[in-house]
């Protein structure tokens, strides 16, 4: 196991030196993106926006007839396009959509939501698995106007792949920050229920300690049951954020260990993935790599290398 450690170890970091490398000369240069192609990109942006609030005020004047509609506030619309590379050589190519979009005559509590991912999932699992192929969930999510430390929301809709839909609902908690000695502290408590898959739950707690401006030190610990789980799955994880510019350049290095229990514990795999991520000319607009190395139980812990390049847009 040293053996695969060292060889995978060693082409995770030249990879990621090499692509650090290049994006640092890039922006030494400060080599311009090309201006027919960056108005484009913002041309279509705009356009994706207009039409998406649009319908969204029209569902939004049902509720409120005759009303005027306000800006609508707090709008997401994120998409990530990522691409990845195995160790056999093989390539794959994945959209991610995330909406989120409140409807303003209901006082902010209602929310419209629209994504191709599951989030039913721990966090150790990539976009690669986190991604649904051919499917498309559609509901709307309401907001409890409960107290500031916490945010619960029930979510109610549909998850579409084929002919017929699958109904899902779900419930939220999730705690603000709780500082105890310099440490940050959030929970996260998930259930959730879908018409063919049945019933499950996800928690999550993070412990933050700021170390200065720069450095941010994260623990993870998670467990998921449901009915397609392998009993109680567990993972636990590390991560170390480096923000060189305000959030605009930064590197996250991660490592993490997971298992399941199901009549006893049992590891399922170690991991470790540094991301570099950095702001390509417009805040809404970023770039980001992330070589991996896995050790899998069922390769016995052999070193499964792989690489992700992503682009996300915030608009």
């Amino acid at each position: 196991m040293n053996k695969y450690f060292t060889s995978g170890l060693a082409q995770i970091l030249s990879v990621f030196f090499l692509v650090v490398m290049f994006q640092v000369t890039v922006l030494a240069e400060e080599v311009p993106l090309n201006s027919e192609s960056k108005s484009m990109l913002i041309r279509t942006c705009r356009t994706i926006k207009r039409d998406v609030e649009s319908v969204t005020r029209k569902i939004d004047d049902f509720f409120v007839s005759g009303q005027k509609v306000s800006q609508i506030p707090e709008t997401k619309y994120k998409l990530r396009f990522e691409l990845f590379a195995e160790e056999d050589g093989r390539f794959d190519l994945r959209p991610r959509i995330n909406t989120h979009i409140f409807l303003p005559n209901l006082e902010n509590r209602l929310a419209f939501v629209l994504n191709n991912y599951s989030r039913d999932i721990l966090p150790k699992e990539d976009l690669k698995k986190r991604t649904l192929e051919e499917q498309i969930t559609a509901g709307f999510r309401y907001y409890f106007p409960w107290t500031k430390e916490w945010t619960t929301s029930f979510g109610y809709g549909l998850r579409f792949h084929g002919i017929k839909p699958v109904i899902y609902s779900r419930f939220d908690f999730l705690r603000h920050c709780i500082e105890l000695n310099n440490w940050l502290i959030y929970f996260q408590q998930n259930f959730f229920w879908y018409s063919d898959d049945g019933a499950g739950e996800l928690t999550q707690i993070d412990f933050d300690r700021p170390l200065n401006d720069t450095f941010l030190f994260r623990t993870t610990t998670s467990a998921l049951w449901s009915r397609e789980s392998d009993g109680l799955e567990l993972e636990q994880a590390f991560l170390l954020s480096i923000d060189f510019k305000k959030k605009e350049r930064m590197i996250f290095i991660r490592t993490s260990v997971s298992g399941h229990k199901s009549s006893e514990l049992q590891l399922d795999n170690y991991s470790l993935d540094i991301t570099y991520r950095t702001q390509l000319g417009k805040p809404w607009l970023y770039f980001y790599v992330t070589p991996q190395l896995e050790f899998p139980r069922e390769e016995n812990f052999k070193d499964i290398p792989s690489i992700r390049l992503g682009v996300e847009l915030f608009f």
